[in-house]
């Protein structure tokens, strides 16, 4: 009885494990090739990464030969928990205000409605969930779009015109995205490579091109380095040696309660 007890135990921390695993390092991201997109990131000299303004980020977009295009999301720690009512029903979504070509940057198709288009730039009282804030706060109901959520304090209503696909959760956490690029916000940058550049070589060109943009900006002795991350590596972050580490320590506890 111990034994089985034992194995027991074992197997279901292992399953357990798996999934998290496979769920965080193996599974594919509901994006159009993954591998072409990058995070771009300029560091200062303490390795603390420097934002851009919207107008910035535009002449990154222009002059870029390496990237086929570049999106933006405002320069926040993470999601913003934002209350907004349903309704007669208060809910609270973790939002991010994001550009509106950052779905066509992704490669992103959406589970109902449409995501956002870059002409919602200057429509800014759309929204558009994931997949799971969906299914959370609307019970999966097909009829959401083109509901109207309403702002508890200025009482400005925002239609719902679309749900992302299961498992696009970029940046992590986010329940609902909305674009909000109003002059002189700061951003982080998000780009899909251009046909046959390497990440290597929009590494290079960022770095010049942000050398000039921040020089004009009278910025640049902060300036000391620029970074060029995978998508993947973006939302997995630290958490991959974690994932990795306990899966392998689970496998071991495994094979001890089989012997």
């Amino acid at each position: 009885m111990t034994a089985i007890l034992i194995l027991g135990v074992g197997i279901g921390m292992a399953t357990a494990m798996w999934t998290v695993f496979n769920a965080v390092l193996l599974r594919p991201l509901p994006v159009q090739d993954a591998d072409r997109i990058v995070l771009l990131r300029a560091l200062d000299q303490s390795g603390v990464e420097i934002a851009f303004e919207t107008s910035q980020l535009e002449e990154l977009r222009r002059s870029s030969r390496t990237m086929r295009d570049v999106a933006g999301i405002v320069h926040w720690p993470g999601p913003s928990a934002i209350p907004l009512v349903d309704g007669d029903h208060p809910i609270r979504l973790a939002q991010m205000y994001v550009s509106g070509n950052l779905f066509e940057v992704l490669g992103a198709k959406p589970a109902l409605g449409r995501l956002l288009v870059p002409s919602d730039d200057f429509a800014s009282h759309v929204i558009v969930l994931s997949y799971g804030a969906w299914r959370t706060h609307f019970d999966g109901d097909p009829s959401v779009i083109g509901r109207q959520l309403t702002d508890p304090h200025d009482h400005s209503l925002y239609t719902i015109v679309g749900v992302a696909a299961p498992g696009l959760d970029y940046p992590v956490g986010v329940e609902a995205w909305r674009p909000g690029f109003a002059q002189g916000v700061v951003v982080d940058a998000i780009a899909r490579l251009a046909p046959g550049a390497t990440p290597a070589a929009a590494r290079a060109e960022f770095l010049t091109a942000a050398r000039s943009i921040f020089k004009r900006a009278q910025f640049s002795a902060a300036l000391a380095g620029a970074t060029v991350h995978s998508l993947r590596d973006g939302v997995v972050g630290e958490a991959r040696p974690v994932v990795i580490v306990l899966t392998a320590a689970v496998g071991l506890l495994l094979l001890i309660a089989c012997v």
